[in-house]
């Protein structure tokens, strides 16, 4: 989290873990239909559970050169600051 902390400038970011229950509610405050969040709590326990795992383990063919650092400073935080500001 400090990575995308860092990435936006805000030091009052932090991780809070949450029960899909609480996730499916936040969805629904959000405007997010009924199917739509079943859905993507479905995904969350689908996750959790090791239902939906990696088949393949990560090699240099599967994995992007790309760090998490340059991702968040070229593609996550221009879009974060543009959302904040409008």
């Amino acid at each position: 989290m400090g990575v995308i902390a860092k990435g936006v400038r805000a030091d009052d970011f932090a991780y809070e873990q949450t029960s899909l229950a609480d996730f499916h509610a936040g969805l629904r405050s959000k405007g997010v239909s009924v199917n739509v969040a079943d859905m993507m709590a479905e995904v969350g326990e689908a996750v959790n559970s090791r239902y939906t795992r990696m088949r393949q383990p990560r090699t240099a063919r599967t994995s992007t050169p790309t760090s998490i650092e340059r991702f968040i400073e070229e593609e996550f935080a221009p879009r974060y600051r543009a959302a904040e500001s409008e």
